[in-house]
């Protein structure tokens, strides 16, 4: 397919999964920005100068060990980034640094913001590449990316001609590279690296000399079993301070003209210098005639130019630290670490003597206790961002460092102004929870659930990657969650089209699983649809006419493309439901749904381009009514094709009350998602039509489980253990009579409520989530059931922790709004409905267009995204310490109670027994 040498930037960003890019625009770069725009795979963070913008993504791949991403324009714009490209290559940090530059044909010439980039740059940079033909471009990309990540890492520099970005090309990525200069040994030589472990083996005095190649390979974990295994003391360089924690008993400090007086006086009594990734540069060796002088010298390093530039290396290994490291644990054999005993005792004496130390003062604050205290209450999770200068040598020297990319500072170049973008480039690195760290659900100052943590915790890594949910085993086409957390009911017209879509980003991108909400399933849950031309009977097509595109390019290039698309549907639709079709990036079209095609022209299976969508039906019938207001079968086959169960809605908002819908919220697009009137109180029903009985209930259940072939389940508000425990007989009835029974049941809480419930229900109606949860576990299980129908708990669940306790009281999966309302910009939560004087301000939760033409629903999409993905991996942390391995391990044994009077029930079943009269 011919895309633009624009598109194929954005093409290879995502091939190569960047999830981040920096960066500032200007004129010869813009194409690419425009084109950034249109996508939702990564996030741009603007800089506010080009030189923060490369310093940025240094400090996102000093954190993350990834390749970082920076975007800069052509002229001044690229003179404004040399320094954070020569930072990178002092560094060794991998980098793909793309410039704008004037159109080839003024190349030379000495046009406006020319610059001669690939010359600047030849000398601060691995490699570069100006580009002359758009059909180069996909090779150069992947070169790029490969060469600043592989051998020494380190900044590769991109020019494209601003002509170049605007041709059109086909985009081949999956080209092999063969590169006949560029060939890194990452295997050492079997005979030196043995050379090398009998040198170790004879040594009295052997040091370990720890440099940044260890961080860069990702093998500090090795090298902390190299040195715990022979017992030989070490010291790291600045660039290392993290590879050993700084507890270690082996660890003397850092070394150099900064550092201290043992580790210093060790190098200099050593006989075997043992150097992992280091470059003897000069802040270290000093004068290069003194420095070790009675040692041999063993210098492992992945860059051939490094060894034996500076001090020679008796023993030169070649390769990749991680990888020589492990070969040479294979050989080390048994070390007798009593051999070293006295050469410890000469270090420790050295420290003694001298020790890196500062004279506190009662009257004032020592900047070197500052750093230290505030390196003690910070903990391991915090990353360390400095500028350059005394501070940057107090943090070298005293910060406690626990871990490999803990430590992000400018160290060969020395770079002042480095700390602030660097540390920005780590907080989009590190990717933190943008959930409080705090359960709003379990106040502790009063009662509160306690996760039993385990004798022996698991490492991370020992936990099962897989959290899926499997709902409906038994039916035809069951159903995945790819984690126990689904996003439950919030509605379009609820919540603004623009807030849906970006669920709809967030469900497609993280494997959230999202609920519909009562209002249907819209054009907008299907945002991420990608329509194939020739295979789309079931969709209205608009094609593109050359006016719109017209239209569309004014309107991007004079304002932005939110309002070049609103000139593009009004060209051509003119209709006022024009905001019903989606805008397709790749094609040009508009499309929706068309309800009136035929069954058999929808797609066979759920589309891979939307996320996993559970259809919720509430008592209005909403999306699946009749004209008559009955329920239509037809339709109900056609909305599952792009759903992957049902949820039947009795609870309206944790109330057993029908829904409403401000009549401000009930635009023209809303009104035909619904099939009611526009600008009108929409009420629902308060019993669903088809549940007058219990019987009635569970044979629509079945119903639609045969229509769909997929599973379905409904949502219930506990009050009373004796209906829940009628509820169970009656499906355990079924069961035995060869019916069919519910797949899943969802237990809403009397907790709180949604934004329309009545407020005299608020706290008066139904159970709080675990007590809820509690009363349907126990009464499934004492009818023979709980292995048949999962269950799903909704309510105020937020944090990790609240996932992980909602999960061990019985539930297999969460359902959870709240938070997933705040991660996508809601502040106000109940309070913004639409009924009463409170509109959401924010754009979320309105109908008001100019409030939601500020709601920018790519970013936001990334941060429910991240949410939910936050969520995930904090709940395997949480299990980590509970030492279980899977939530499948996770039952009422694993958690302990304690109440508000400070009774403490170990098997919580005693405390829930005695509570509920069970």
């Amino acid at each position: 397919m011919q895309i633009s040498g624009a598109q194929m930037v954005i093409e290879a960003f995502i091939a190569e999964g960047v999830d981040t890019v920096f960066g500032y625009p200007g004129g010869a770069i813009m194409n690419v920005y425009d084109e950034i725009y249109k996508q939702d795979k990564f996030e741009h963070i603007l800089n506010r100068h080009e030189q923060a913008s490369v310093h940025a993504a240094e400090g996102y791949s000093k954190a993350s060990g990834k390749v970082g991403v920076a975007m800069i324009t052509s002229g001044p714009g690229f003179t404004n980034a040399v320094t954070g490209l020569a930072d990178a290559y002092m560094d060794s940090i991998p980098l793909v640094v793309i410039s704008g530059q004037v159109p080839m044909f003024l190349i030379g010439t000495d046009a406006f913001q020319e610059i001669d980039a690939v010359g600047i740059s030849r000398s601060c940079t691995k490699h570069n590449y100006l580009v002359t033909d758009v059909k180069d471009l996909p090779r150069i990309l992947k070169e790029a990316f490969y060469i600043a990540r592989t051998g020494r890492p380190g900044p590769v520099h991109i020019d494209i001609p601003k002509d170049i970005t605007a041709q059109m090309g086909e985009f081949d990525y999956d080209i092999e590279l063969d590169l006949e200069t560029y060939k890194p040994h990452t295997k050492g030589n079997p005979r030196q690296i043995k050379k090398a472990i009998e040198a170790i083996a004879n040594a009295k005095r052997p040091l370990f000399y720890l440099g940044g190649g260890i961080i860069n390979a990702n093998a500090a974990y090795e090298v902390r079993e190299f040195v715990q295994k022979t017992g030989i003391p070490a010291v790291e360089t600045f660039m290392a301070r993290g590879v050993l924690s700084h507890d270690d008993e082996l660890l003397i400090g850092m070394l150099g003209m900064h550092g201290s007086y043992a580790s210093n006086m060790a190098m200099s009594e050593t006989d075997l210098v043992i150097g992992l990734g280091v470059r003897f540069d000069d802040r270290v060796t000093g004068k290069l005639s003194e420095f070790a002088k009675n040692a041999d010298v063993i210098h492992v390093d992945i860059d051939p130019a490094s060894i034996s530039k500076l001090v020679n290396a008796d023993y030169p290994i070649v390769g990749d630290v991680k990888n020589v490291v492990a070969d040479m644990l294979e050989q080390v054999g048994k070390i007798d670490k009593d051999k070293y005993e006295s050469w410890r005792e000469t270090i420790i004496n050295f420290n003694e003597l001298h020790p890196l130390t500062f004279h506190e003062d009662s009257e004032r604050l020592k900047p070197q206790w500052v750093v230290k205290r505030v390196g003690e209450l910070l903990g391991d999770d915090a990353n360390i961002s400095t500028d350059v200068g005394q501070h940057q040598m107090w943090a070298g020297q005293f910060y406690p460092f626990t871990r490999p990319r803990q430590f992000v500072s400018s160290s060969g170049l020395g770079t002042m102004g480095f700390g602030f973008p660097a540390a920005i480039g780590v907080k989009a690195a590190k990717n933190l929870p943008n959930y409080q760290s705090f359960s709003v659900n379990q106040p502790f100052s009063g009662s509160r659930f306690v996760i039993k943590h385990s004798g022996s915790v698991l490492n991370e890594e020992e936990v099962d990657e897989d959290l899926s949910v499997v709902f409906g085993a038994n039916r035809k086409i069951p159903f995945t969650s790819e984690s126990p957390i689904i996003r439950s009911a919030m509605s379009d017209g609820s919540l603004s089209p623009e807030a849906i879509r970006a669920f709809s980003i967030a469900g497609h991108n993280s494997g959230l699983t999202v609920n519909t909400g009562e209002g249907s399933l819209t054009s907008n849950h299907l945002f991420t649809l990608k329509p194939d031309l020739d295979n789309c009977d079931y969709l209205d097509i608009i094609p593109s006419t050359p006016y719109a595109e017209f239209a569309y390019k004014v309107g991007d290039f004079l304002f932005n493309a939110k309002i070049a698309l609103k000139w593009y549907r009004s060209i051509l639709l003119h209709k006022k439901t024009q905001n019903t079709y989606i805008y397709d990036t790749a094609s040009h079209v508009l499309f929706r749904v068309k309800w009136d095609a035929p069954l058999e022209s929808f797609p066979k299976t759920v589309p891979g381009s939307i996320g996993n969508i559970v259809f919720q039906m509430s008592s209005g019938l909403y999306g699946v009514r009749a004209q008559d207001g009955t329920f239509d079968e037809e339709k109900y086959k056609k909305v599952m094709k792009f759903c992957r169960m049902t949820e039947i809605k009795i609870a309206q908002g944790a109330k057993q009350t029908g829904g409403k819908l401000a009549a401000a919220k009930v635009t023209a697009d809303i009104a035909y998602y619904r099939g009611v009137p526009e600008g009108q109180n929409v009420f629902s029903p308060n019993r669903f039509p088809y549940a007058d009985t219990t019987e009635d209930l569970l044979d629509f259940v079945e119903r639609l489980q045969k229509l769909s072939d997929k599973p379905v389940g409904f949502k219930i508000v506990v009050s009373d253990a004796g209906a829940v425990e009628e509820l169970a007989e009656a499906i355990a009835k079924r069961k035995a009579n060869g019916k069919n029974i519910p797949d899943f049941i969802t237990v809403d809480s009397g907790e709180g409520g949604s934004a329309t419930a009545p407020l005299e229900l608020m706290e008066s109606v139904g159970l709080t989530t675990n007590n809820a949860l509690y009363v349907l576990d126990s009464m499934l299980k004492q009818a023979g059931l709980r292995e048949d129908i999962k269950i799903i708990a909704s309510g105020k669940i937020l944090t990790p922790d609240d996932v992980i306790i909602t999960l061990a009281m019985g539930a297999d999966a969460v359902g959870m709004a709240r938070g997933f309302m705040m991660s996508g910009g809601c502040i106000r939560a109940r309070m913004c409905a639409g009924f009463g004087s409170h509109v959401c301000p924010v754009g979320f939760a309105t109908q008001d267009e100019k409030k939601r033409a500020s709601y920018l629903v790519v970013k936001q999409g990334a941060k429910i995204g991240n949410y939910h993905n936050n969520l995930v991996k904090s709940m395997k942390v949480v299990l980590a310490v509970m030492g279980k391995k899977s939530i499948n391990e996770l039952d009422k044994s694993a958690l302990t109670y304690t109440n508000r009077n400070g009774e403490v029930f170990f098997d919580i079943d005693v405390y829930f027994r005695s509570k509920l009269h069970l």
